[in-house]
C-alpha cells in the first residue's frame, strides 16, 4: 500500500472508468424514463413486479412530486425577481432552485438509460424549494400558513394511504382506481 498509486489517483481513475462505462451504455431498458418526464411523474412505464397474485408497483406520490416541481420553478422565479429588484432578503432562496436544477438538468446530457431513481436528489431539493417558497410567500400570514401547512400534510398522507397497496404489494384492492394515467403499467 505504501508503494502503490496514491489514493487520490485511484479515486480519479475509478471515476474516469465509471464515466466511460456509463456513457458507453446504449441498450434500452423497459423501465427507463426520460429526464424531462420526472417532475410530473410521466414516466413511459412504472416498474412493477408480480408474484403469486400480488403486485409491487414502484409509483411516486404525485402530490409530493408535483409540489416539488412547482416549488422549484416558483422559488427560481422569486429568486430572479429578488435579484432584479435588489431585495437581498429574498435572494437567499436561490440556493434551493440552484440545487434542484444543478442536480436534475445534467441528466439531459446523458445518452444512456435513465431511471426514475436518478431523480431522487432533485426531488429532495424540490421539496425544500416548495417549503422555502411556501414560507417566504406566507411569512406575513402565520395562521393561514399553519392551516395550509396542515392541509398539505393531510393531502400527502391521503396520497400515501391511497398508493400504499401498490407500494407494499397488498392483496384484494381495486388496482384500476389507482391508475392515474393511461399507460400506468
Amino acid at each position: 500500500r505504501v508503494n502503490s498509486v496514491s489514493l487520490i489517483k485511484r479515486i480519479f481513475d475509478l471515476i474516469s472508468m465509471m464515466h466511460v462505462i456509463n456513457m458507453g451504455m446504449t441498450q434500452k431498458h423497459g423501465a427507463q424514463s426520460n429526464w424531462y418526464d420526472w417532475p410530473l411523474c410521466k414516466m413511459k412505464s412504472i416498474p412493477y413486479y408480480t408474484s403469486n397474485g400480488m403486485s409491487l408497483v414502484l409509483t411516486p406520490n404525485p402530490f409530493v412530486w408535483f409540489s416539488a416541481a412547482i416549488g422549484a420553478f416558483l422559488s427560481l422565479i422569486v429568486a430572479v425577481l429578488a435579484f432584479f429588484i435588489n431585495n437581498s432578503s429574498l435572494l437567499h432562496i436561490a440556493i434551493w432552485p440552484v440545487g434542484y436544477f444543478a442536480s436534475w438538468l445534467p441528466f439531459a446530457l446523458i445518452p444512456r438509460s435513465l431511471f426514475v431513481y436518478h431523480y431522487l436528489i432533485p426531488l429532495m431539493f424540490g421539496v425544500l424549494c416548495f417549503g422555502a417558497i411556501f414560507d417566504v410567500l406566507l411569512q406575513e400570514h402565520k395562521s393561514l400558513r399553519s392551516c395550509i401547512f396542515c392541509l398539505l400534510i393531510l393531502c400527502s398522507l391521503i396520497c400515501w394511504v391511497f398508493y400504499t397497496p401498490f407500494l407494499y404489494s397488498f392483496v384484494g384492492y381495486d388496482w384500476d382506481i389507482r391508475k392515474w394515467y393511461k399507460n400506468f403499467f
